[in-house]
């Protein structure tokens, strides 16, 4: 397997991890960072998904699009996921922040890039 798909299936691997823990609306999941927080963490560690996944899929030239397509649909899974975890729920609003975060590293990517 290459190498470079390791460190997106690794962050993929660690939010479902987090995604599979109990708890209730009002139970932070990650350490001590406040529910209403942690929708904030939402859109950076997407970009960061795609980002990786980016770097696994260059050189092809629709890389960047391609890696945003594949961390927002890893979000939208984790949210369906987490409709079967005691105590969590399913959420669109996550579902969206997730997709802004996959699609601003993409253009962010492209821009960088000159594409």
């Amino acid at each position: 397997m290459n190498a470079r798909l390791w460190p997106p299936l690794a962050l993929m691997a660690a939010i479902l991890a987090l995604s599979s823990v109990p708890g209730t609306p009002d139970t932070p999941v990650v350490g001590a960072v406040a529910p209403g927080l942690q929708n904030l963490l939402h859109p950076p560690l997407y970009a960061a998904l795609a980002w990786l996944w980016w770097r696994a899929l260059t050189p092809r030239p629709a890389a960047a699009w391609i890696a945003a397509a594949l961390a927002a649909a890893w979000g939208g899974l984790d949210e369906l996921h987490q409709a079967a975890v005691p105590g969590r729920s399913a959420s669109l609003l996550d579902a969206v922040l997730d997709a802004v975060g996959a699609l601003a590293a993409a253009l962010a990517l492209r821009r960088r890039r000159g594409l």
